[in-house]
């Protein structure tokens, strides 16, 4: 199981993804950029034809992991 963590600017989930493998959960990951900054803009806006905001939030986590597991920088 993953367990991905986000907050307003990023603090928050970043305390919380260094102390939770300490209490037994080790596959958790932060995104990085926060969530207003980063993921919002990407989540948030639906137009029609387009998948709703619980597909697209899937969509940039699934990218989220795709990035991690290639070790790119930054994510």
């Amino acid at each position: 199981m993953h367990i991905v963590v986000y907050c307003d600017r990023g603090e928050r989930a970043a305390l919380a993804s260094n102390n939770l493998p300490k209490t037994g959960y080790p596959n958790v990951r932060s995104l990085k950029g926060a969530w207003k900054t980063g993921f919002m803009p990407a989540v948030a806006k639906h137009e029609p034809g387009l998948p709703g905001p619980v597909l697209r939030f899937q969509a940039v986590l699934k990218k989220f992991f795709e990035l991690q597991l290639l070790g790119v920088a930054g994510v």
